[in-house]
């Protein structure tokens, strides 16, 4: 997995909430796009409060 940019911000709950959220985006769309939206595809993520 590449370094994601701001991951080392989260707090621990913000980062299951983001694992949550992306297993719950991956399960919604066709196996076809899911190599898109990769853990490997994230690049930045940043807690907007």
């Amino acid at each position: 997995m590449n370094e994601i940019k701001g991951y080392n911000e989260l707090t621990e709950a913000q980062r299951k909430l983001l694992w949550r959220v992306h297993r719950k985006h991956l399960s919604s769309i066709g196996s076809a796009e899911r190599d898109k939206y990769g853990t490997g595809n994230i690049t930045k993520v940043n807690w907007n409060a």
